[in-house]
């Protein structure tokens, strides 16, 4: 930074920090810097610190920023600094040169195609116009700025506007016949602002439109939906944020108001008033002690209605004096800084242009000594950039070899890798050839030998099979004579048998005098053996007939033991309409009883198993915890001539099923723990059906 600029500066400085210095001086001063961009973008930074205090200053220093971008044709500095002056206009009341310099920054973003600087143009636009109480024209120029602001990263810029928009319906409505439907015409407006927030994470934004929404829904009598809105800002709100939390609860107020709580309206108002008196916010102030008069009012309560409306009054006359004087002071303040002004430049006036033109040319002698230094540091800034080029250029050079090194390199492996890639390809096609003509060689000479494989085996078969059918022709032919005098002698023993052991436990029974016992069991007996005859004469019965006769007989046997024993049956498979001959598992069962559990004092059993197993089989198991047979030698005989009675009829009646490979009968004595006998077998799966 050379000696020129830092006088420049250090003079502008001093003349912004003495507020008895005219513009004149200032303008002076700002004139001598030069039109560069570094300079603009400093007097850019200069204004902040005097951003608030003088306004006229501000606004001086960059309309000259906006002369010099001009000079410079820097398009974009020129715009950002008529767009700032334009703010100060508008702060200042200068809305006529605020329009001037707003029209000219809009051309300018609009040649530059600068879609933030003309977002922002628009938004000042608008701002002035609401400034200036022509809410329509602001209208105009918000929705422009919401066209504009399609690029996300505006998503900021878009939701204050939205919500200004939304504002701006709400004041007209005070002015308005039809005043619910200008706040409806709003409304849509601020939602989108408050969600648009919400998805942004604005959270002073977010609870600013929530208590704009609470009131407009409020003053269309919408309780719920204020209270929505109320009660999505109010986490938000930290207890520091008392402007926030002043209005909150003033909108509480209102909507609970409107509930009929007139109470839990004043608990609110009350609050509200405590937030605003820290805030200092007098206009907030005066509003409460009118909300609370009226609902005192309201309530009954005059003497409180009084005095918030004697202090409601008071405030206003306090506020409407303090404008006026405000007012007052501000002309003569300005009255008496022209005046002393006037007389110093009168007094001094000869000393100022002495020393001012002693200024202006120190100013331009160290102005030609910065341009002097300038077009050095220009010279070694070429210099070096020049350096810097020819060494970027030799870079760029060595590159390109190498790139053109690399590339080469890159082809020869390309052309290699095609080169290998067609071998493999020709060495895979090859390959592929040879192994599918060798597949099709394998399949005709399989086929060919699995054909003649076949033809031989069924040749095999069929002689097999030819002599087999004579000889079972033959044997079965044997067997169906001996089956026809069998099973009539089979028929014929095991009738009088069961019949013998039922008559000796009714003689029983009427040798102990137990006559009404023995009329009973004569009644079942006879049920039991017409049951018997019936069946002797039939070749099947159906398991239900079979199960129903084998439980008549258990309840026979049990009344006539002494000792109690438990029978249980299980049933599986598909059963329904199932076939079996008469008087195959009864036997089983009366020799459990008679040899098996006889000599049990207590808990004998005997389970009847029946399952319809798949192949058309049916297995059939009878088992006891009785003595076994290995242990009962007295009664072997009689119980083996028993089971062999049965076992034949069951090798008959499997005889034309294949069953070489599995026993169709099979007695497992002892079971478990040296008890027990378990008998089984199997019949051929025969349905009524």
């Amino acid at each position: 930074m050379s000696k020129v600029f830092l006088t420049i500066m250090f003079t502008l400085f001093a003349i912004l920090a003495f507020a008895q210095v005219n513009s004149d001086s200032l303008q002076a001063v700002l004139k001598y810097m030069p039109a560069s961009v570094q300079s603009i973008e400093k007097m850019f930074t200069m204004v902040g610190p005097y951003r608030r205090s003088d306004l006229h200053a501000s606004r001086l220093i960059y309309e000259m920023a906006a002369e010099k971008s001009a000079t410079i044709g820097n398009d974009t500095l020129q715009c950002k600094s008529l767009l700032n002056s334009a703010v100060l206009c508008n702060e200042l009341g200068d809305f006529e040169a605020a329009g001037k310099y707003l029209r000219k920054a809009d051309q300018l973003a609009e040649n530059a195609k600068h879609v933030e600087l003309q977002i922002k143009v628009n938004g000042e636009t608008g701002r002035m116009f609401v400034f200036n109480e022509q809410p329509d024209e602001a209208l105009h120029y918000y929705k422009k700025v919401i066209d504009k602001c399609t690029d996300p990263k505006f998503n900021n810029i878009k939701a204050i506007v939205l919500g200004n928009i939304g504002g701006i319906f709400y004041e007209k409505s005070r002015d308005f016949e039809e005043k619910d439907m200008m706040i409806l015409e709003g409304i849509p407006y601020t939602k989108a602002s408050f969600f648009l927030a919400e998805k942004l994470g604005n959270t002073q934004l977010i609870i600013n439109q929530g208590n704009n929404l609470a009131l407009m829904y409020a003053d269309l009598g919408k309780v719920d939906s204020s209270l929505y809105f109320l009660d999505a800002i109010k986490p938000l709100i930290n207890e520091d944020n008392l402007k926030s939390l002043s209005t909150y609860y003033s909108n509480l107020g209102k909507v609970t108001l409107l509930q009929g709580s007139s109470e839990s309206a004043l608990i609110a108002y009350k609050q509200s008033l405590s937030y605003t008196m820290k805030t200092k916010a007098v206009y907030d102030e005066y509003n409460i002690y009118k909300a609370l008069s009226v609902l005192y009012e309201k309530i009954g309560e005059v003497n409180e209605a009084l005095m918030y409306e004697k202090k409601a009054t008071t405030l206003h006359d306090s506020l409407v004096n303090a404008e006026n004087f405000g007012k007052l002071a501000e002309l003569q303040t300005r009255y008496e800084r022209e005046k002393n002004e006037g007389q110093i430049l009168k007094l001094q006036s000869e000393q100022n242009l002495r020393e001012l033109q002693l200024t202006r040319q120190k100013v331009l002698a160290q102005s030609l000594a910065f341009e002097a230094d300038q077009q050095r540091n220009e010279a070694l800034l070429l210099s070096h950039r020049n350096e810097m080029q020819q060494l970027e250029i030799r870079q760029q050079s060595d590159r390109l070899e190498k790139g053109a090194l690399q590339a080469k390199a890159d082809s020869q492996a390309i052309r290699l890798t095609l080169q290998d890639n067609v071998m493999k390809s020709d060495l895979i096609n090859r390959q592929r050839r040879i192994g599918v003509g060798m597949l099709v060689l394998t399949f005709v000479l399989g086929t060919f030998v699995f054909g003649l494989n076949h033809l031989n085996q069924s040749r095999k078969r069929a002689y097999e099979q030819l002599a087999k059918t004579n000889e079972a022709i033959k044997i079965q032919s044997e067997i169906m004579q001996q089956q026809t005098k069998t099973i009539a002698g089979f028929k014929a023993q095991m009738n009088p048998h069961f019949v013998f052991n039922a008559l000796h436990k009714i003689q029983g029974s009427i040798f102990s005098g137990q006559t009404d016992e023995a009329a009973l069991q004569l009644r079942q007996m006879a049920g039991l053996m017409r049951t018997t005859f019936e069946n002797a004469h039939r070749e099947e019965i159906t398991l239900d007939e079979e199960l129903t006769f084998l439980r008549n007989y258990v309840e026979f046997e049990q009344k006539n033991r002494t000792i109690p024993f438990f029978f249980s049956t299980e049933i599986s498979g598909e059963t329904d309409g199932l076939l079996l001959p008469p008087m195959m598992i009864q036997p089983l069962i009366e020799n459990s009883l008679k040899h098996g559990i006889s000599d049990l004092q207590k808990d004998g059993f005997v389970k009847l198993k029946i399952k319809a197993r798949q192949g058309g089989r049916l297995l059939i198991s009878v088992e006891d915890n009785g003595i076994g047979m290995a242990i009962d030698q007295a009664s072997s005989k009689k119980k083996w001539h028993a089971l062999s009675v049965l076992e034949n009829r069951v090798q008959l009646a499997m005889n034309h099923i294949n069953a070489e490979n599995e026993e169709i009968f099979k007695i497992t004595s002892p079971v478990e723990d040296e008890r027990g006998t378990k008998t089984e077998f199997h019949l051929p799966s025969k349905y009524a059906y």
